[in-house]
């Protein structure tokens, strides 16, 4: 699952980029292949998720920037391209992809989806991680954090 570990090991993978560079639409497209099993109330590939929630944000009249943030808030599956089943980022076991995101290393939220399963997390047993601001200190930053 998702532990500092973990993190770290996916951070070494993909940290550097492969193969022919991506532009965002590129990028939007090749979310065309991609379904998000994780969702069980959509079965469409997850490029049209993306127009369907910056759509959504402009008939709402959200701000501009938001709705920019809707069509791009999950660009980062397309490590599915480059990933695999194995690691929980291919095209059927996505759980390193999809689902709930959140920093490794510090108390888990019990806003998780089913926090009750939060205990068999490995990092949910180490002392360093579940006090206060876990591993890191104070107003380090999320570009400090592993996420």
């Amino acid at each position: 699952g998702q532990t500092v570990e973990f993190v770290q090991m996916m951070n070494a993978r993909f940290r550097q980029p492969a193969g022919a560079p991506m532009d965002v639409w590129e990028a939007i497209d090749r979310l065309s292949e991609f379904v998000d099993v994780s969702d069980p109330d959509v079965s469409l590939p997850n490029a049209v998720h993306l127009y369907q929630t910056a759509e959504g944000m402009r008939a709402a009249n959200e701000p501009e920037w938001m709705q920019v943030v809707g069509l791009l808030h999950d660009l980062g599956k397309i490590l599915f391209v480059r990933g695999e089943d194995a690691i929980g980022c291919g095209r059927t076991q996505q759980w390193a992809i999809a689902g709930d995101t959140f920093v490794v290393g510090a108390p888990l939220p019990g806003a998780l989806v089913y926090p009750e399963f939060n205990k068999l997390n490995p990092d949910a047993g180490n002392p360093a991680y579940n006090t206060g601001t876990g591993m890191y200190k104070p107003g380090c930053g999320l570009d400090n954090c592993l996420i």
